[in-house]
């Protein structure tokens, strides 16, 4: 074999050794100079802590949430990035333009919220509600993308959104236990943790509810623990029934119930006959016994049925109003077929 393809001659393939050697250590220097932009960056970190205080929507500055004010700084810094050319830290152009269906479904709904706003109850309320889906869909999107530059990034994003479900959690939890009093929502036994309504705080944990009973995100070839699933699903479960939202109680089971079968779908063959079984029975069985404690506890959404049960007026008021809306809107959908009567 020619020599030259070897490189310069050596002992006992010194030189061949040599070479790989240092190109690990090339590949090594790199990968830590990705992590340390990953984790340096003032994009993402911005974003990070956009995300992890996504549960202080009742702390408003200037009118804004924390949130939505670290969002727009992210936003500012990628921007000026952007026209500096110092894109290092920001996700490659072909990750930075929206999705044409994402696109268009966006301009859609903008649109016809709009022409719909103008003929709603409420033009002004409506119109806010059409600003924030324009914010969501193609500022905030924009923003992430471009801040998640790579997986790393990503898991990082997604942290933030578990460390904001998880103390929003706590936080319910600590107040149905009585330790904790700020969140308590006036006039009923419901927790609000930092969100001005139950059914806020009920939102985000239902929404989140999949990072936590997929444990994600963790680290690259780890197991995912099952222990950890299932203590903090049944610690978010609990803070869910403690704001007493009997629509994302049933939302919760319904997202646990698909959970539990998507998760052996997503193993192995092997680990499906050797586990999946027993694991199966022992969280079905705990779920049934913990679920029958509970609707015997003092847990708000427990209490709201038993309220409701008895022909309670504040429920049956709040259920037959939703109605009321809703048939108000049927009734007129004739009228109002394509924008209907606001957000």
């Amino acid at each position: 074999m020619d020599s030259a393809l070897l490189g310069p001659a050596a002992s006992n393939g010194a030189a061949g050794v040599g070479s790989a050697a240092a190109r690990s250590r090339s590949f090594d220097a790199t990968a830590d100079l990705d992590r340390g932009r990953d984790e340096g960056g003032l994009a993402l970190q911005l974003a990070f802590l956009g995300m992890a205080t996504l549960g202080f929507n009742r702390t408003r500055v200037a009118g804004l949430a924390v949130s939505d004010l670290l969002f727009m700084a992210c936003g500012l810094v990628v921007v000026i990035k952007l026209l500096a050319g110092d894109t290092r830290d920001l996700a490659a152009p072909s990750a930075r333009r929206t999705s044409s269906l994402v696109l268009v479904g966006a301009v859609l709904l903008l649109t016809f919220g709009t022409l719909s706003s103008l003929r709603s109850w409420d033009p002004l309320g409506s119109m806010q509600v059409v600003l924030r889906f324009g914010w969501l869909t193609l500022v905030w999107f924009w923003i992430l993308r471009l801040a998640a530059r790579n997986r790393s990034a990503l898991y990082r994003l997604l942290s933030g959104w578990r460390i904001a479900i998880l103390v929003s959690a706590f936080l319910a939890v600590i107040g149905q236990l009585g330790l904790w009093s700020g969140g308590l929502y006036e006039g009923e036994n419901r927790q609000m943790a930092f969100f001005f309504h139950p059914n806020e705080l009920a939102s985000l944990l239902v929404f989140g509810l999949p990072l936590i009973v997929f444990d994600v995100p963790r680290r690259p070839g780890k197991e995912a623990s099952t222990l950890r699933r299932v203590v903090l699903t049944g610690f978010v479960a609990w803070a869910v029934m403690a704001t007493g939202s009997m629509t994302a109680f049933f939302t919760a089971i319904v997202g646990l119930t698909v959970g539990a079968i998507a998760i052996p779908l997503t193993r192995g063959r092997y680990r499906i006959r050797r586990h999946t079984g027993f694991v199966s029975v022992g969280l079905g069985t705990l779920a049934v016994v913990g679920l029958f404690f509970a609707s015997n506890s003092e847990l708000p959404v427990f209490q709201r049925f038993t309220r409701f049960e008895q022909g309670d007026s504040g429920i049956e008021n709040s259920i037959e109003a939703r109605a009321e809306w809703n048939q108000a809107v049927i009734d007129h959908l004739d009228e109002t077929l394509f924008v209907g009567v606001g957000l």
